[in-house]
């Protein structure tokens, strides 16, 4: 828009064989690239090994998943709670709802199954 100039450099691979040094290359061939012209580099890699099925995650996919584990960790969190303590007070599911944090999650779920009493719950006090 301001007429500035904008360099656009992409690294393509095509790999169609397995290829133990095949990762180690890509990050030399980047570096050479960024290192001659002092710009950021793309680097993609075609992988084409007819031989193995190589699953490819879509960063919508990538959220999605991160989303799911985020919602399972809240509520294995709520079922350990009312299990174990016969209730599941509103209060503490709006706190834990509101987190977004997995590695939180997945610290309050230890504490969850290891607390004497929702009383002594030390993350959401």
């Amino acid at each position: 828009k301001n007429g500035s100039e904008i360099w656009l450099l992409i690294h393509v691979e095509i790999q169609s064989q397995v290829q133990a040094e095949f990762s180690e290359r890509m990050y030399v061939y980047n570096y050479r690239i960024f290192d001659r012209y002092r710009r950021p580099v793309l680097s993609l890699a075609v992988l084409a090994d007819e031989e193995k099925q190589v699953a490819y995650i879509t960063s919508v996919e990538r959220i999605a998943r991160q989303e799911g584990v985020i919602q399972n960790r809240k509520e294995v969190i709520m079922e350990v709670v009312e299990v174990r303590f016969s209730e599941l007070p509103s209060a503490l599911v709006e706190k834990i709802n509101q987190i977004e944090d997995p590695d939180l999650l997945k610290t309050l779920l230890r504490e969850a199954i290891t607390i004497d009493s929702l009383v002594a719950f030390p993350s959401l006090t």
